[in-house]
């Protein structure tokens, strides 16, 4: 319960630093790259160096993926019946349909259930949320805007680099 009253103090003392005018505009472009580009891969390499898998866990992994499609296909169908366009009914899909299980869940899953959790935690947010998010979520937000087509090497490439998926393939690779 003390992790959860800290992400509670945290984010007041954002806001209030904020508001009197302490933090810059851009502040959260900086705390987003250490937070991804270094606190997340190390929390990964900690956690899932030693990590326990069980074939028990392929169905939480799999959730996030569950989740988007149930949530495309009933933003598409309300969108289309409520006479959305396509840029709403698409904004709907991606908001509606994938969650921030990083920057919010992973904190959650340590307060509610201690660093015990945060393994699952990891693989559900790399291998689900991410993964859904960079293929299908990226597919889709193209699809609804008629924008820009991500080819499949271009996502390939962002998902072999993103640090936090270097750090769970290098702490899959470094098992005991």
């Amino acid at each position: 319960m003390s992790n959860l009253l800290l992400l509670v103090v945290c984010l007041a003392a954002g806001m209030m630093l904020r508001r009197c005018g302490r933090v810059a505009d851009n502040a959260h472009l900086a705390l987003n790259a250490l937070i991804i580009h270094l606190a997340l891969p190390a929390v990964t390499l900690r956690t899932l160096h030693g990590f326990e898998f069980d074939p028990e866990h392929l169905m939480p992994v799999l959730m996030p993926w569950a989740l988007f499609a149930i949530g495309a296909a009933l933003f598409w169908t309300l969108g289309r019946g409520l006479g959305l366009t396509r840029p709403q009914i698409g904004a709907l899909t991606l908001v509606g349909g994938l969650g921030n299980t990083s920057f919010v869940g992973l904190p959650m899953i340590e307060a509610l259930h201690g660093r015990d959790g945060l393994g699952l935690g990891l693989l559900i947010d790399q291998l689900g949320s991410y993964l859904a998010l960079s293929t299908i979520g990226v597919v889709a937000a193209a699809w609804y805007t008629a924008g820009t087509r991500v080819t499949p090497l271009q996502m390939l490439r962002r998902i072999a680099t993103f640090p936090p998926v270097l750090a769970l393939l290098l702490a899959l690779l470094l098992r005991p």
